[in-house]
């Protein structure tokens, strides 16, 4: 994907994430698309949450723009929903031995998967 049609694809993303967030009762939290792309192969989108604040980095990768708008919907949702947990998350990864953060980890990321599937159906689909 050129950097043209990557910038002009993330304006276009920009206020449907917003719609998605005031939906998912984010409204006070300030969503940020940002760049580079993640950098974690295979990864199509990462999100960042800032501790202590109601402040989130999303970053999305071309192979996300290349998904169907289910699929990016359900993303986008899966990206969002990490915000109600991220206090949470980042108290336990402090704690937690490195054999239990694993197991921890993947089994979270599982969590949050289903919920945005139980989610996004409710949500509108992206603008294509």
């Amino acid at each position: 994907m050129t950097e043209k049609k990557r910038l002009k694809a993330l304006a276009k993303l920009r206020p449907y994430v917003r719609e998605v967030a005031d939906r998912m009762k984010l409204r006070d939290w300030v969503v940020t698309i940002q760049e580079p792309p993640p950098d974690n192969e295979g990864s199509l989108a990462s999100m960042c949450a800032v501790e202590g604040r109601a402040r989130a980095n999303i970053r999305f990768s071309d192979d996300f723009f290349e998904l169907s708008p289910e699929n990016m919907r359900q993303t986008v949702v899966h990206e969002l929903v990490h915000c109600h947990f991220g206090s949470m998350h980042n108290g336990l990864c402090e704690v937690l031995d490195k054999g239990a953060h694993a197991f921890y980890l993947e089994t979270f990321e599982r969590g949050i998967d289903v919920t945005a599937d139980l989610i996004a159906p409710s949500m509108p689909l992206p603008p294509c």
